[in-house]
């Protein structure tokens, strides 16, 4: 990414973030190198290895999925600060996930926490059956119009922070279609 030498980036959050352990099982259920001094040392203090079972690997690791989610946004701001990148954080709801406002709140305030600037997309789906608004029952990411009322409500916060557009004035959302 730093090759292409971007003023912003757009660090996407989901409420799901905090449920990080998933895909550290599957690397070390799969002796996959893991390239994070911090995750090898989570992974090293409950003693995971292939041979522990997965439902256990998940059940030790659960309690780390704040810290593991604090310190990748901690890492990222740094490396982000460090190319003179702003790194700005969106929160986007996952249609037909019931949100929790304490998990919402904390993941919030892990981004604060990380000095990440924010922008909310909080009721980007009201209006709207949600059902309608992912690819299919197993795979609940947004679909082609939810990704419409996506951009559309991200390029409204974006106008509301033209601090953030680099001092341009984009066109209306309503003339890019």
């Amino acid at each position: 990414m730093f090759a292409f030498k971007p003023q912003t980036v757009l660090l996407v959050g989901h409420g799901v973030d905090l449920v990080t352990t998933d895909h550290l099982v599957e690397a070390v259920r799969r002796r996959w190198p893991l390239r994070y001094d911090y995750l090898r040392r989570i992974v090293d203090s409950v003693g995971g290895t292939p041979d522990v079972s997965r439902e256990e690997l998940i059940r030790r690791l659960r309690p780390y999925e704040r810290e593991i989610v604090t310190e990748t946004y901690r890492r990222i701001a740094a490396l982000c600060r460090d190319h003179g990148i702003r790194l700005i954080w969106v929160f986007i709801p996952t249609p037909m996930q019931k949100p929790t406002a304490e998990r919402d709140a904390l993941l919030q305030s892990i981004a604060t926490a990380a000095g990440l600037e924010q922008i909310d997309l909080h009721g980007v789906y009201s209006g709207h059956d949600e059902a309608d608004l992912i690819v299919a029952d197993w795979d609940r990411h947004p679909n082609v119009e939810g990704h419409r009322l996506i951009a559309d409500r991200l390029y409204e916060q974006l106008l509301g922070h033209r601090d953030l557009l680099g001092g341009t004035t984009p066109p209306a959302a309503s003339a890019l279609r």
